[in-house]
């Protein structure tokens, strides 16, 4: 387990790195910052991976103004519930630094059309579940000298909440989509 203030810490640390690189010409900021992206919006929304793999640019995911919104029919989810939620203010900048530029990097020299998947690898292809689990679970290893899986993620906001916020752990069930 991890403290959603730990995730959030590593998360805007890879960010920096991946602007910081990405600004300075390099190519493997556009990674790292998809990486610190991820983490974050699983630390503010833990999506099921499933459903995390599956935000798609323009459909399931969409920039409202500039806020990211996410938005899935009961179909395509796990409990056939739709989930519909805005993600924070404050990964507006984030989000759109990464459409504008960490994603198109990734992007380069890919080989087959964009699919307009928003998690995507180098070459443009979509990370899919294993992928992203593989990739949350190794960093959070590497950062946090212990593995969280995007599963993991669910309990680790439940669990703050019941600590910080005991008085409303009842919008854990909202938040756990």
């Amino acid at each position: 387990m991890a403290t959603v203030v730990e995730l959030l810490a590593l998360a805007d640390r890879l960010m920096e790195e991946g602007r910081r690189d990405l600004n300075q010409g390099g190519r493997s900021g556009a990674q790292r910052f998809r990486d610190g992206l991820m983490i974050a919006a699983l630390a503010n929304r833990p999506l099921r991976r499933r459903n995390l793999s599956a935000l798609k640019i323009g459909d399931s995911f969409t920039v409202d103004g500039d806020r990211g919104r996410v938005r899935f029919k009961g179909s395509q989810t796990k409990t056939g519930q739709p989930i519909e939620f805005d993600y924070p203010t404050y990964l507006d900048g984030p989000f759109a630094y990464y459409l504008s530029k960490a994603r198109p990097v990734l992007r380069e020299r890919a080989v087959e059309p964009d699919d307009e998947m928003l998690w995507i690898e180098r070459g443009g292809r979509a990370m899919g579940e294993r992928g992203i689990t593989h990739r949350i679970s190794a960093l959070t290893k590497r950062h946090l000298g212990r593995m969280i899986s995007p599963h993991l993620f669910r309990d680790c906001v439940a669990t703050d909440i019941a600590v910080h916020d005991p008085t409303h752990v009842g919008i854990t069930k909202s938040v756990l989509v």
